[in-house]
């Protein structure tokens, strides 16, 4: 146990956290909320987004404990944690139960992210650090802490490394062209043909007044030269 956790022995939750705090001179934001249990909720109870919310997760093996801090909306890679603390394989989450026993000044799940006062070994995820300032616990599960995350590395000196795993994403756009294809049509189909569609040319004055007279010629016998000419001469009076 070290000096900071020895001041504050006998403290629990914010009280313990706010005196760590007010003895660092570090300026902080107290938020009060409904009770919570999960850092996700604690981030919708403090009207923030999870990736502004710090999470500690604390970790045992047989070295001891050891607090890694990553944003609330993403998960801890377990493996990436056991090789930048140079831990052994057995490096796990510390359990509730270990946690009350070891850490009584807080409540599980409300761990604050400040290693001098946890007194163990910390990382801390970079992501954090791209906000000028981000909410965690505050030792207990109906208080949370506006402060800057560069006094969360200067209150505890932490490892800052990427600890989070990595987002799975999809091999192929699922709407890409190539995508859509081979959903609608599996390896080894064939393709309908496909009609091109056909266009006949505009038809000229000339030509409309020849199909016409060609389609009264199929109805009717063809009248005499001298009523066709009459025909003709009738629309053209002399």
């Amino acid at each position: 146990m070290n000096d900071d956790q020895l001041t504050e022995r006998g403290m629990h939750g914010i009280g313990a956290v706010a005196d760590f705090l007010k003895r660092k001179r570090a300026p902080y934001e107290l938020i009060e909320h409904v009770e919570t249990f999960a850092a996700v909720d604690e981030a919708r109870a403090a009207a923030v987004s999870p990736a502004r919310m710090a999470k500690t997760l604390l970790l045992h093996d047989h070295g001891g404990f050891r607090a890694a801090v990553i944003p609330a909306s993403e998960r801890l890679d377990l493996h990436k944690a056991r090789v930048l603390l140079q831990a052994s394989g057995h490096l796990r989450l510390a359990s509730e139960e270990e946690i009350e026993r070891e850490f009584p000044a807080f409540d599980p799940g409300a761990v604050p992210p400040f290693s001098a006062l946890l007194g163990t070994p910390e990382i801390l995820d970079p992501r954090l650090l791209a906000y000028p300032d981000v909410f965690c616990s505050g030792g207990d599960n109906n208080h949370s802490l506006n402060v800057s995350p560069r006094e969360i590395q200067r209150l505890g000196e932490p490892l800052v490394a990427d600890i989070c795993e990595a987002p799975n994403l999809p091999d192929t756009d699922p709407l890409s062209d190539k995508s859509f294809h081979c959903a609608l049509h599996p390896k080894g189909a064939q393709m309908p043909a496909t009609k091109k569609p056909t266009t006949r040319p505009r038809a000229t004055p000339a030509a409309r007044t020849r199909a016409e007279d060609a389609r009264v010629r199929r109805r009717r016998p063809s009248p005499p030269s001298t009523a066709r000419h009459r025909t003709v001469a009738s629309s053209n009076p002399v």
